[in-house]
């Protein structure tokens, strides 16, 4: 029989839920507003039913109400983040956007500039699996790029990209690339964390072969109103 789910009631929330985050404690969808840049995982690919699988997985394990999982049309790949509400009126905010009042002001602003600049967008980006980040915090798969000419075309685009709209380079050059498929709601007891990542390790295994690397679908600039759906409003 599958282990008995273990409660969320009692726990520490993890940051992306709570009020005003992404999740209330108990998975649910809360408002998070936001625009990004995103290559969705093809509906077809090898990788995706990997990912399909490593939800299924988590489910039936004890740990299932620890986490919320991302619907499967959603799976996609960032390539750069936009704005999202909780940097309205901070130093990150792009300054020529000073007088926006919510994020979804600036989508058209952005759009137009988008639109108008010559862009050195990739048309082909192959992705390899690199492994699970630490699923003590989330449920992500790493992507790294499958070659150098990959890497520096996905890097030119990000520069180019932050420079016409004014975004933050706050850990610009940190960043890792990855796919979503969940988000961990409670931090783990420390007699909990063998089992976790034994489980993580299990999982990993399931982005080998033919899902171990996966040609993402095109770069497109999208809205979000919370984490269940990322509209494109145009593929570059």
């Amino acid at each position: 029989m599958p282990a008995a789910p273990l409660p969320v009631d009692g726990r520490e929330p993890l940051t992306a839920a709570g009020p005003g985050e992404k999740w209330d404690i108990h998975g649910n969808a809360q408002r998070f507003t936001g625009n990004t840049f995103a290559s969705p995982i093809p509906r077809n690919s090898a990788f995706l039913r990997a990912q399909i699988r490593a939800q299924d997985r988590l489910r039936a394990s004890r740990f299932a109400r620890h986490y919320v999982l991302t619907p499967h049309d959603s799976f996609h790949m960032t390539v750069l983040d936009g704005v999202n509400q909780n940097q309205l009126g901070t130093a990150v905010w792009p300054t020529w956007m000073a007088r926006a009042t919510s994020t979804v002001d600036t989508s058209i602003p952005f759009l137009r500039r988008l639109e108008s600049a010559r862009l050195d967008v990739p048309r082909t980006v192959t992705m390899r699996a690199d492994g699970l980040r630490d699923m003590a915090t989330g449920f992500i798969v790493a992507l790294a790029p499958i070659d150098i000419t990959t890497a520096d075309a996905l890097n030119r685009f990000r520069n180019q990209v932050t420079d016409l709209l004014g975004l933050s380079r706050t850990g610009f050059g940190a960043y890792r690339f990855h796919s979503t498929m969940g988000y961990r709601l409670v931090k783990p007891l420390p007699s909990e964390l063998d089992e976790v990542h034994a489980l993580q390790n299990e999982i990993s295994e399931y982005f080998t072969g033919d899902a171990g690397t996966v040609t993402v679908d095109p770069i497109a600039f999208n809205i979000f109103d919370d984490m269940l759906a990322f509209p494109q409003l145009k593929v570059l």
